[in-house]
């Protein structure tokens, strides 16, 4: 979680990391995070490759596209959650993945399962159209991890 702790955490080089020093971190849903260009600049300095988990669901970024652009010129890859494409979270949610989707700026994608509610939505996204362009772009990363 990108909180008070996390920039302590990265300098004291405690961050978990998985496969080839991949960092997924999830922000806040509803308070965009002040140093988060700066800390994700130093980051990749020091080698690390930060996740964004769930960008989709990150409101305060809905209304301007440029600040997807923006992280991903930062080499800030994204892991979209598959129930959105259902529109689990809500109808926003829905259409900004299909836009990430579309903008060629998805790397993963991840379940989110947390119940059998999920698991549901999982199975309904399995039909999404968005969902079989992701599949057949060949630009996802999962099979990397």
């Amino acid at each position: 979680m990108f909180d008070d702790g996390f920039e302590k955490k990265f300098h004291a080089g405690e961050l978990l990391t998985f496969g080839n020093k991949y960092v997924l971190i999830e922000l806040s849903a509803f308070i965009p995070p002040e140093k988060l260009f700066n800390v994700l600049f130093d980051m990749r300095l020091e080698g690390y490759n930060p996740i964004l988990a769930h960008p989709e669901r990150y409101g305060y970024f809905h209304e301007n596209m440029e600040h997807y652009i923006s992280l991903k010129d930062r080499d800030v890859l994204f892991q979209i959650n598959l129930p959105s494409l259902s529109g689990f979270y809500s109808p926003q949610v829905r259409i900004i993945t299909e836009k990430l989707i579309e903008n060629e700026l998805v790397d993963f994608i991840g379940t989110d399962l947390h119940n059998e509610v999920y698991l549901k939505q999982i199975e309904k996204s399995r039909y999404s159209k968005h969902l079989e362009i992701l599949i057949n772009s060949g630009k996802l990363q999962n099979k990397k991890l």
